[in-house]
């Protein structure tokens, strides 16, 4: 394994897990307790869109899950799973940066994970993980 495999494959891992880090409380937090003031302080009333956004949540976070899980056995496999969660991410947080009125913690850890998952998709294109996907 070369070293700049290593890099690609670390990204990846460090974007999944990220994911799963912040999603894995987030969506315990909206499933168990969808009436909280600060969820509603947060993120708007309990309403079906935040209710489609917890869906939403929770689909990034175990695709996130189960990539994670594949990376050792098999980066590419991971990659498979792992990109198109990554692209989905990028968009849909970028374009909620500019749709929203003002910017909230929530748009600003939104554009963190973009930067980040920005830069693994980089590292992953560098160490040639993003091949199935050019060709």
């Amino acid at each position: 394994m070369s070293l700049q495999t290593l890099a690609g494959s670390t990204m990846m891992k460090l974007s999944l897990g990220l994911n799963c880090a912040i999603l894995t409380p987030l969506t315990f937090a909206l499933w168990s307790r969808p009436d909280s003031k600060r969820h509603e302080e947060v993120l708007g009333p309990d309403t079906q869109a935040r209710r489609i956004l917890f869906a939403m949540y929770t689909s990034i976070n175990l695709l996130s899950a189960a990539a994670l899980l594949s990376v050792e056995s098999s980066e590419k496999k991971a990659a498979l799973v792992a990109v198109p969660v990554f692209a989905a991410q990028i968009v849909y947080k970028t374009i909620t940066a500019f749709y929203n009125r003002g910017w909230t913690p929530v748009i600003y850890a939104n554009q963190f994970v973009t930067v980040v998952h920005l830069f693994t998709l980089h590292a992953m294109r560098r160490d040639g993980l993003l091949d199935l996907f050019l060709k």
